[in-house]
């Protein structure tokens, strides 16, 4: 009786180990069946990215500029969100004149079915900037689009009310305000210049000579113009974008070589121990420039013509790009060799002023 008991006990142990193992082999196949299933599933197509409306938040709906987002409406936005939710459509990146700005950054707005791009000037997108607005200067307005890093898919010229879009780099008050500050520090120069010995030649005077009738110097007018540029475009660019734009090695070489020919021909007026009389000005600011003491001379009217059209090129250039105009070396190579062709017959020139 009992070797039959435990007879008994091992074949319903055996009998119920198989159904186990039948059971998880009919689970193993089906769930084998259920993957095979979905893997030849075709994924959904997900809609191609095309603008329904483009509209800049705030009372001017076309007015594009920093602090100010813009709210773009995709068509079929629902069947996007479903495949973004999926991992199957990426982020748009936005397109401004046809230009991929991948520096813009966007968040999807549910209660508008909208994405929502931000916009900031800093030092990692002015140049974006620079390019928009340069575009919108010459009249054509801006495109807003999405697509990929490479491909634009949609673009749009006009918000939903009309009108072409426009980026402005801030406030219209400080584009009047930098305007404002480059005009009083222009005339502002010009009056104490004229007023001061600032630019004028040291030392005893002539016979004949007055004080306020001193000659203009080449040398310390150089320093001057580059002085003041260089202060006109950090001023403008600060009160416009909010941003001081850092002094690149190019703009402190331009500086260094105007420093270095002021303090050069001063130490050539004082190398007999006492710098030459100053005579009087001959009334003319460029003729007292161009004056070695013999009339007009080549190398100052070189050096003149070098420091003028250089520093009217950068500061055009560096208000167009927002940021101090990188020069090429081989012009900051021609305003050294004019300031050293003009300090080398400056030490021959016979008693001259700077």
């Amino acid at each position: 009786m009992i070797g039959g008991g435990y007879a008994e006990h091992g074949s319903v142990m055996t009998s119920s180990l198989i159904v186990r193992a039948a059971v998880a082999s009919l689970a193993m196949a089906a769930g084998a069946a259920l993957a095979d299933t979905a893997a030849e599933a075709p994924a959904i197509a997900c809609p191609a990215i095309a603008i329904e409306s483009v509209q800049v938040v705030g009372d001017a709906p076309t007015l594009i500029m920093p602090g100010r987002p813009i709210v773009v409406k995709l068509k079929s936005f629902s069947a996007w969100l479903d495949c973004r939710r999926r991992d199957q459509a990426p982020m748009p990146v936005l397109y401004l004149d046809h230009v991929a700005r991948p520096e813009f950054t966007a968040r999807i707005d549910t209660v508008n079915d909208a994405l929502r791009y931000s916009f900031s000037l800093g030092e990692q997108n002015r140049s974006a900037w620079a390019a928009a607005v340069g575009a919108e200067a010459q009249g054509q307005g801006v495109a807003v689009g999405l697509g990929s890093a490479t491909v634009e898919a949609s673009a749009i010229e006009q918000a939903d009310g009309g009108g072409n879009f426009r980026m402005v780099l801030g406030d219209p008050l400080c584009r009047r305000l930098g305007d404002a500050y480059l005009v009083v520090l222009t005339l502002g120069s010009i009056i104490v210049a004229w007023l001061s010995r600032l630019v004028r030649d040291r030392g005893v005077l002539a016979d004949g000579a007055v004080e306020w009738g001193r000659t203009y110097s080449l040398a310390r007018t150089q320093l001057f113009l580059w002085s003041v540029v260089v202060a006109g475009v950090a001023g403008y660019l600060w009160i416009t974008t909010g941003l001081l734009p850092a002094l690149n090695v190019e703009t402190l070489t331009l500086l260094g070589v105007s420093a270095g020919t002021t303090g050069g021909a001063q130490l050539l007026d004082r190398r007999g121990g006492q710098p030459p009389p100053v005579k009087p000005t001959s009334g003319f600011f460029l003729i007292d420039l161009l004056d070695d003491g013999q009339g007009a001379s080549i190398h100052r009217f070189q050096a003149v013509l070098a420091n003028t059209g250089l520093a009217f090129i950068f500061a055009i250039e560096s208000l167009r790009q927002l940021d101090f105009y990188v020069m090429p070396p081989s012009w900051t190579a021609v305003l050294a060799l004019s300031s050293g062709v003009y300090l080398g017959l400056k030490a021959r020139e016979p008693g001259a002023g700077a």
